[in-house]
């Protein structure tokens, strides 16, 4: 079996409406991240820009890589990829590059910096499907012992690093490989109410930085956390509410251009976005992304095998994760957890793993059964 291998036949299965929105929400994330970033380095308002468009260019390759290989081939190399994983996320610790806000994420790689934690994801994900893929029985207590026992190491790994952020991540695209792999809804509400009873313990070992941005989540506007904890929450306030329903215009966003807005081009540009393109550029935004996972559950409905369906089931779960809580996180919703959002942050690593991710979801489309949905 050729690893990349297209027949013409597979070609009627492409996604367009997939694809579509793929270009239509990087279109709108390179164009925010340069407005976000025009006044963050002094006499050179093009610098993000251009690590953008490079970090652009490789992810690129990358989905046409994924998108030509035959997904299946993944499950024979999942054990190696595990150790990559693993690897990469012990190398932070070695060579880490130590983030403003504390904590070691980052390899510095020339110009860029490797978050290898973004990668996990995708490795997880891979590594998650294969090996559940392989097991026939669906309820044993067994089956989750060793699904626990894979995750485990990676959780240990970001969370030290720490990324809390992360970690809730890799959970969530364990639970739901399990969900698509037909576990029980009795297994899976017992694993959440075991993760629940969990947090406890979890509240003690996380740092004082994640714990005051609970506190801010719960109670933005008390006082006593004083204005650089709550600070960045209550410009994200004011930036949206700024934005009106038809936003600023381009460029124009009082809280964006004028610096008041922390964390304007990554964490949140969803901010800049509704500052700038009001209400209805952000619900805009917000109905193309909902159209990017509905197609990607459409392929997962429809894989031609159970791997297939696994892969492009999570990568759908984790793109919603990403989108609810990184909004969330800018209206006060959810607490401030440092995930980006998909293809419009300016997270080159968490592009790369995103773009490779929907490369495989197209391969899977590719060579599926009849599409579910025309």
């Amino acid at each position: 079996m050729r690893a990349f291998h297209i027949e013409r036949s597979m070609l009627k299965n492409m996604d367009w409406l997939l694809l579509i929105s793929v270009v239509i929400i990087t279109s709108i994330g390179v164009a925010m991240v340069y407005s976000a970033s025009y006044t963050v380095v002094k006499d050179d308002p093009g610098f993000y820009l251009r690590r953008e468009v490079i970090a652009l260019t490789i992810a690129t390759f990358a989905f046409l890589l994924a998108s030509l290989l035959d997904y299946t081939v993944l499950q024979r190399f999942y054990k190696v990829i595990y150790l990559l994983m693993l690897l990469l996320l012990l190398l932070v610790f070695i060579w880490g590059e130590e983030s403003d806000y504390g904590g070691l994420r980052w390899i510095p790689i020339g110009a860029f910096n490797l978050q290898p934690s973004e990668l996990a994801k995708l490795f997880l994900i891979i590594c998650m499907a294969s090996f559940v893929d392989a097991k026939e029985s669906q309820d044993t207590p067994q089956l989750l012992l060793r699904v626990i026992a894979i995750l485990i190491l990676p959780i240990i790994a970001v969370f030290k690093q720490p990324d809390l952020g992360t970690t809730t991540v890799l959970v969530v695209i364990t639970a739901s490989i399990l969900f698509f792999y037909g576990v029980s809804w009795r297994w899976l509400l017992g694993i959440t109410l075991s993760g629940l009873a969990a947090l406890p313990m979890v509240w003690v070992y996380i740092n004082d930085e994640q714990k005051q941005r609970i506190y801010v989540f719960l109670d933005p506007f008390n006082p006593a956390y004083g204005d650089k904890a709550a600070f960045q929450l209550l410009q994200s306030f004011v930036a949206i509410g700024s934005g009106g329903f038809w936003g600023s215009g381009y460029m124009n966003g009082s809280q964006t251009q004028l610096r008041f807005l922390p964390e304007r081009h990554t964490d949140f540009i969803f901010s800049t976005i509704a500052e700038e393109l009001g209400f209805v550029g952000a619900a805009f935004l917000l109905l193309v992304y909902f159209i990017l996972i509905w197609r990607i559950l459409s392929i997962a409905a429809t894989s031609r095998d159970r791997f297939g369906r696994l892969v492009a089931g999570s990568v759908g779960f984790m793109l919603l994760y990403h989108l609810l809580v990184n909004v969330g996180m800018t209206l006060g919703i959810m607490p401030i957890t440092g995930i980006p959002l998909p293809m419009v942050s300016y997270a080159a690593s968490n592009l790369l793993s995103v773009y490779f991710a929907l490369g495989l979801v197209v391969s899977i489309g590719l060579r599926r059964s009849k599409p579910m949905f025309p």
